[in-house]
């Protein structure tokens, strides 16, 4: 079992290699946790222990990390045609169960235009 360091390489090492470098360049802490002091200095260092030595080692800490995840989430949602391609309104979800269909099926297609998205297709 390992730390925040190890999860991020992990995280890393499971995409595609031509990605790895610059996911080790643009590390970015959010939530409340990273504003605890000394928080990014001490993950750069451990990261950068782990990491291959041959790819630099950048750790980003935004002004607010409490709710820029929670901002870049609402930055997504407001790109043209987000509704369409990832959400369900209430009364599309309650046709679509009245049919039968599992949340799985519902979901399917939109979980699949989420991850072949190319603004999101490196891991």
């Amino acid at each position: 079992c390992g730390g925040i360091a190890e999860a991020i390489v992990e995280s890393i090492e499971a995409c595609d290699a031509m990605f790895r470098a610059a996911m080790y360049h643009n590390v970015l802490l959010v939530g409340g946790n990273a504003k605890i002091p000394g928080f990014r200095d001490r993950v750069e260092t451990e990261l950068r222990k782990l990491a291959p030595t041959n790819y630099e080692v950048r750790v980003y800490l935004p002004d607010n990390p409490a709710s820029y995840a929670w901002e870049g989430a609402k930055h997504f949602s407001k790109q043209p045609g987000f509704q369409e391609r990832y959400s369900v309104d209430r009364l599309s979800w309650a046709a679509m169960k009245k049919m039968g269909k599992s949340q799985e099926e519902i979901w399917g297609k939109k979980i699949y235009n989420i991850i072949n998205n190319k603004l999101y297709n490196s891991c």
